[in-house]
């Protein structure tokens, strides 16, 4: 008898009571849901807040590509290169094209063709036979460049602005590697003479 009730008394000492757990219980869900609140607040507050990007906009992509490449010491001796329009097929995606009976006779789905034009503006007149002597590079990287933007890309102005400001930076490289001027931006704008999506 005396050794149940040791085990009796044992029991009671290393057994919680059922209030006692409720009450862990309680206190472990309420951190748990602190630190849920605490991370979902903090994520909200860098990316909307602190790392907000800015929205592509017609003003703002002018502003930054006119404080990029503005210089008036060179702003009277520039000039213009005109390129070709060119007509190219750009991205089916995301209705990629099919063959119906499994030759290449008969497609199925979306392709849309793209014809752009356009000139760039050069900062210096002096230099202008080069520019020219590398249009074929050029030409290359632009279409390379085009083909793997998709309609809904090149039909807003957000995202003309993006290409024009993608095609500065390109031709820029370009020139920069194949003429030996290193990082010096030779080109300062980029003007569309043409224009269409299909």
């Amino acid at each position: 008898m005396a050794k149940e009730e040791k085990k009796g008394e044992a029991k009671e000492e290393g057994s919680v009571s059922p209030e006692a757990k409720a009450a862990k219980l309680v206190l472990v869900a309420v951190i748990v849901n602190l630190v849920i609140v605490f991370v979902g607040a903090g994520s909200t507050y860098f990316t909307r807040i602190l790392y907000k990007r800015p929205a592509i906009t017609e003003p703002t992509e002018r502003d930054r590509l006119e404080k990029k490449y503005s210089d008036k010491d060179h702003k009277s001796d520039s000039t213009m290169v005109i390129f070709k329009p060119l007509t190219l097929n750009i991205a089916t995606k995301p209705n990629p094209a099919k063959a119906a009976d499994g030759t290449d006779s008969q497609l199925q789905g979306k392709i849309h063709y793209a014809t752009i034009g356009f000139g760039i503006e050069i900062r210096e007149a002096s230099r202008k036979e080069r520019i020219e002597a590398l249009t074929p590079v050029i030409t290359d990287r632009f279409l390379s460049m085009l083909g793997r933007k998709e309609m809904h890309e090149l039909t807003s102005v957000q995202g003309r602005y993006l290409l024009r400001s993608q095609l500065i930076d390109m031709l820029n490289d370009v020139v920069g590697s194949q003429s030996g001027m290193g990082d010096e931006e030779l080109i300062t704008n980029v003007f569309f003479t043409e224009f269409q999506i299909q």
